[in-house]
């Protein structure tokens, strides 16, 4: 996926936070923007690929630095849980629910068109339900936009567009006429 993370995170951090109440609680901004932010937290490795890349060294496969490995996730998302038990903060266990949500969902996203080890780092084996071919040669994005799955990731960037106006017209109008912004 190259598009559509943020917007589906933006959906799930929005469906859980409803969910749960959380979005009626103080620390409610602050969840939606760690949800946010963990939507496309794993792609950080971005960062590095591009600067093996410009430097003119191998660079491999984005998915394949521990930013991109579930079991990392699950391991960050399980300690910030049990802490959060022990410290009986119900907003922080809300908080590791979104979080662990957004990147799992950030790896079923990738998992669509492009391989993902879920057992890294103890497997190498990759999974993806679609394998885009190269059809551009080497210049992959090309190749990816031309694919049907990037219409997957269009309809997650409208539906998400459609929750957010209508989330904020409910908010427009149920806010009183002096606090509206023009």
């Amino acid at each position: 996926m190259m598009i559509a993370h943020l917007p589906a995170g933006y959906l799930l951090t929005v469906g859980v936070l409803s969910t749960t109440g959380a979005d009626r609680k103080p620390r409610a901004r602050t969840l939606f923007v760690v949800g946010l932010i963990a939507s496309m937290a794993p792609d950080v490795d971005g960062l590095v690929w591009a600067g093996l890349k410009l430097a003119g060294r191998p660079a491999p496969h984005h998915h394949d630095y521990p930013t991109h490995w579930p079991l990392a996730w699950l391991a960050l998302v399980l300690v910030v849980a049990v802490v959060a038990v022990v410290l009986r903060d119900r907003t922080a266990l809300v908080g590791a629910a979104v979080v662990g949500l957004n990147l799992g969902l950030h790896g079923v996203l990738d998992s669509v068109a492009s391989p993902m080890a879920w057992g890294a780092p103890f497997s190498d084996k990759t999974w993806e339900i679609v394998r885009v071919p190269p059809t551009h040669g080497d210049r992959w994005v090309l190749s990816m936009l031309d694919h049907w799955t990037f219409g997957l990731e269009v309809g997650l960037v409208v539906l998400a567009a459609v929750v957010l106006l209508l989330r904020w017209r409910a908010r427009r109008s149920a806010a009183p006429r002096a606090a509206r912004l023009p």
